[in-house]
């Protein structure tokens, strides 16, 4: 038996195998948490790269996206040649571990997304669907009669005109490679907003009232109650989605339909009071392909906070947009009202889903365990897994698919690549999650705390003068300049932003971490810089806070009158 069995470890060696392969594999190592959304990320931003590049040619020829963060793999449809330049980018990926393939369709998803609104917009108009967007294929999802009624939206017959435009829609996608398939369901898409409220009424009406996420005015944040006033009086609950800036004018992203799909609605807190009106939703959906997004105009004096809530009071930051439709297979988080935060989410595949009137280009995800999203969490943020810098704002909560709708295990968001390519000169409140973190909030509150102390009115963040400091202090990391090494185009970018005055303190510091309380203690020790910090002249104020090659930290304030 011995003889017999070193026969086998001999026949074994010369295959140049060893005997430990008959030994089960061991599984593979678990990936932390911090791990998989730092992979995220990773995969989020080539994703984006490949996605701009194609967005920028001609004719875009991306199909379907979907990737595994765990296996550390990217599946990208392509129709027709893969362009060197993709795939240099695609081999620059996989130097940092992310293998790429790129999978052959006949059509792209922006032509089968062109078919799907054209479709839509001949179904009729009261019923609520969905289509499915897939690798060369269309699936139409009509509710069975029952379902439509139990959702209290009308049902469709598949027959007459419906099966007429099925069938044109059929033609048109052959002539694209492409399929399309109907199918009845029990699911519904359905909004999440929840009517009726009470000022000063949470949803659930035994909960009460806390600090924070209730109550804020003066200083905003994502993941907020906050109710719109309809044409009928009643006022809407909603959750605020991010925090930006579009040219000078503080906004909340959130959805559109939190507004009835109309610019101009009153916004108040749970708390009842104002703090603003609705605003952009006619630009972003009174065109060919709506979007469930808008945004809510808020006062000028108001201070946007790059975070969004997880709780009544704590937060996290908001550290980058993706800008590319989301892709398949990757885990997300989202804050609402009702179902608060978790992270049970996986993204799923693109639909246009007709809420009755409204047709949306939107994207499915699903919970792995409990609700995704309930009815109140209508426009609350959506984003990537945390990492200890922060998260990726991805999209908004737009609705439900399911047979309850009231909660559901299937959500619908809306991507806030859409809003970007829309609306170029919007642009969220966001901290550089690995480099500057809170810096730049803790460099506005020391301004304003020592503004305070001198019995003088405090500074407003302004999103123009923003972009101005944050890129001089990359110009100035980027060169390794001195700490006192002003923007030449300082004048110039002033009045771009329609500043009637203006100002700029810069500096820098040594070592490893950013220290925003040591450029402002030296500031403030400096006669020339503590009179910009403390002037009655100014009222708003844009930071920028980057590191350099040098191990610098660069700081730049730009100050401003309007």
């Amino acid at each position: 038996m011995s003889r017999r069995r070193s026969l086998l470890y001999a026949a074994l060696a010369t295959l140049g195998l060893s005997t430990v392969l008959v030994v089960a594999p061991a599984a593979p190592p678990a990936i932390s948490s911090e791990q998989l959304a730092q992979t995220q990320e990773a995969h989020l931003a080539v994703i984006d790269e490949i996605s701009m590049w194609d967005a920028r040619s001609p004719h875009p020829r991306i199909g379907t996206v979907s990737g595994d963060p765990v296996a550390g793999t990217i599946e990208i449809g392509w129709a027709g040649p893969v362009p060197s330049e993709v795939r240099a980018i695609a081999d620059d990926a996989a130097t940092r571990g992310i293998d790429i393939t790129f999978v052959a369709q006949e059509a792209s998803e922006a032509e089968l997304v062109e078919l799907a609104h054209a479709l839509a917009a001949s179904m009729p108009a009261d019923g609520a669907f969905a289509i499915g967007i897939g690798a060369d294929s269309l699936s139409v999802e009509v509710p069975t009669p029952e379902a439509a009624e139990a959702a209290g939206t009308e049902p469709i017959a598949l027959e007459g005109e419906v099966l007429e435009v099925i069938d044109e829609t059929e033609q048109a996608a052959e002539q694209l490679g492409a399929t399309v398939t109907v199918e009845e369901t029990d699911t519904v898409p359905t909004t999440t907003a929840v009517t009726e409220l009470a000022q000063g009424q949470p949803v659930d009406a035994s909960a009460a009232l806390f600090a924070g996420r209730s109550n804020d005015s003066a200083e905003v944040s994502g993941g907020m109650r906050v109710q719109t006033q309809f044409a009928s009086g009643s006022w809407v609950g909603c959750t605020s989605g991010f925090t930006g800036f579009y040219g000078h004018q503080p906004v909340i992203v959130t959805a559109a339909h939190c507004s009835d799909f109309r610019d101009g609605r009153a916004v108040r807190n749970a708390a009842g009071t104002r703090i603003g009106t609705s605003d952009l939703v006619a630009e972003l959906n009174d065109g060919a392909r709506p979007y469930d997004l808008g945004t809510i105009a808020l006062s000028y004096d108001t201070r946007t906070l790059p975070r969004i809530y997880t709780s009544e009071t704590a937060t996290v930051s908001i550290t980058d947009t993706q800008l590319s439709f989301p892709p398949a297979g990757y885990q997300l988080c989202s804050s609402g009202q009702v179902t608060g935060w978790k992270c049970n989410m996986t993204t799923g595949a693109a639909y246009v889903a007709c809420y009755g009137t409204e047709c949306m280009n939107v994207q499915e995800v699903r919970a792995s365990s409990g609700n995704a999203f309930c009815r109140g969490d209508s426009g609350g943020p959506v984003v990537s897994t945390p990492s200890s810098g922060g998260a990726i704002a991805v999209g908004v909560v737009s609705g439900l698919r399911g047979t309850n709708v009231t909660c559901s295990d299937r959500g619908l968001i809306a991507p806030m690549s859409q809003l970007m390519a829309t609306i170029p000169g919007l642009q969220l409140h966001t901290v550089s999650g690995s480099v500057a973190g809170d810096a730049p909030i803790a460099i506005l509150d020391r301004i304003n705390a020592e503004r305070r102390a001198a019995g003088v009115a405090p500074l407003s963040q302004d999103g123009c003068l923003s972009s101005m400091a944050q890129g001089w202090s990359a110009t100035m990391a980027a060169t390794s300049a001195t700490g006192s090494a002003h923007n030449p185009n300082l004048n110039a970018q002033a009045r771009g932003c329609a500043m009637l005055g203006w100002g700029e303190n810069v500096g820098r510091t040594s070592g490893s971490a950013v220290a925003p309380n040591g450029i402002m203690d030296a500031w403030m020790a400096s006669s020339a810089h503590r009179a910009n910090l403390l002037s009655t002249s100014f009222t708003h104020v844009g930071i920028g806070v980057e590191r350099g090659s040098n191990g610098y930290w660069y700081y730049v304030l730009d100050f401003g009158r309007r």
